[in-house]
């Protein structure tokens, strides 16, 4: 029989584990990170990266370690903020930050997750997303890498590095729309704005910092010539640094760039040329996505590139 004078103590609060946060299994570490895609009172939906189902799974949130707290946007934020004053070109920026995004930043997880259950390790993933786009990157070592780019540069052999660059961008497969694909064959016609273009490529991915070297990379992009309309596309401008080196820079489709861009209320300072501005918002932006996916098993911006491009 109880004390009428003694008191039961409380339960322990249940952690703060919100959606979006990354959390480790007390009982289970070796299912590595997980990320919390979904709350039900108690309960907590988690996708974790090493779980042997592959898929999100329901557990209390008493059995998770919080090891990042990652805060979904709030959308409600916008119509108060939208009406604050301001001059017209900030009111123009402020709308860009705050239009609201077709899919917000969890729905988009889910999106993804609902085709590949298995994230970035599903083996649909691997087969229709990955697996090409790494075949490209191959191509580029094989071809320009190890110095054969910088060798070319010197000797200024423009007609092998076209034929190597086509190569490269053939591994792409669909990368590239066919207009796309048409003007990348011909954008090297003329061998010393070809031969420009390749050395401001080779000075782009040896520099320490992207910053330094970009300005000049889209200014050589801008001056490939093409008949039926300009060159200096996003997709033609990144095509072949995101083949080189998936691990720093990221093949831009400009549509579903800015959409995702939108999740994080992210300003892309958007314009259709290339251009450092744009581009350093960018990588931003792989930055924040970063954050949601890596703990997914995200390995590079072959990653990032296709979750962009299959989530939304």
């Amino acid at each position: 029989m109880t004390d009428a004078n003694s008191t039961i103590p409380p339960s322990p609060p249940a952690p703060h584990v919100p959606i979006g946060a990354h959390v480790t299994s007390r009982h289970a570490p070796e299912w590595g990170k997980g990320t919390v895609l979904g709350k039900d009172g108690k309960l907590v939906r988690v996708l974790f990266v090493a779980h042997p189902s592959r898929k999100q799974v329901v557990v209390p949130a008493t059995s998770l370690v919080v090891e990042h707290i990652s805060n979904w946007p709030d959308p409600s934020r916008s119509a108060a903020t939208a009406s604050s004053p301001s001059s017209k070109s900030s009111k123009a920026t402020l709308k860009k930050k705050l239009d609201p995004p077709e899919r917000t930043r969890e729905e988009g997880l889910q999106f993804f997750l609902k085709e590949f259950p298995g994230a970035f390790a599903d083996p649909r993933y691997l087969k229709e997303e990955r697996e090409y786009k790494w075949a490209a990157h191959e191509v580029f070592a094989q071809t320009l890498g190890d110095g054969s780019l910088s060798r070319l540069v010197e000797a200024g052999d423009a007609i092998e590095l076209a034929d190597r660059a086509k190569r490269v961008e053939a591994a792409t497969l669909n990368l590239l729309y066919p207009v796309e694909k048409a003007r990348f064959r011909s954008a090297f016609a003329q061998p010393d704005v070809a031969l420009a273009y390749f050395r401001a490529l080779r000075d782009l991915l040896e520099a320490a910092e992207p910053s330094s070297a970009f300005p000049a990379y889209a200014k050589a992009v801008e001056a490939l010539p093409n008949p039926g309309g300009p060159s200096a596309s996003w997709p033609m401008a990144t095509v072949l640094p995101f083949a080189a080196r998936p691990d720093v820079f990221l093949f831009v489709k400009p549509t579903p760039t800015k959409e995702v861009a939108k999740r994080f209320q992210l300003d892309l300072c958007y314009k259709p040329a290339p251009n450092w501005g744009t581009y350093e918002q960018v990588l931003k932006l792989v930055k924040l996505l970063r954050d949601d996916l890596d703990p997914l098993g995200c390995r590079d911006l072959i990653d990032v590139q296709s979750f962009i491009y299959r989530s939304v």
